[in-house]
């Protein structure tokens, strides 16, 4: 039987532009005000808080989002490198989701 779980090897590129200047997008992402409000509240129902946001090379993050249903998925990452606003690259791991194991994002 085929496992569901990706391997290490496995990579996806999502790309996508995004009518904005780079700095707003870039603060979309590391601002911790901002983060909250689109990241945390994406639908309605939605409802989460921000952990850590501590933006720097080895620094951590973290959310708690819960669902309607009350159902809390915890996301935890750490920044790789960081080159404002150009580049943004960070550890992504559902902490209530093992089995998905981190991923780097860019």
């Amino acid at each position: 039987m085929a496992s569901s779980v990706a391997s290490p090897a496995t990579t996806l590129h999502i790309r996508r532009v995004f009518n904005a200047p780079r700095e707003r997008l870039f603060q979309a992402w590391t601002d911790p005000k901002k983060m909250t409000e689109w990241f945390c509240h994406a639908k309605p129902e939605l409802i989460g808080k921000l952990v850590v946001m501590d933006v720097r090379p080895g620094g951590r993050y973290g959310f708690d989002v819960a669902g309607a249903d009350g159902k809390v998925f915890k996301v935890r990452g750490e920044y790789l490198e960081i080159n404002a606003p150009e580049k943004l690259i960070f550890t992504w791991f559902w902490e209530t989701e093992p089995e998905y194991g981190e991923r780097k994002a860019n």
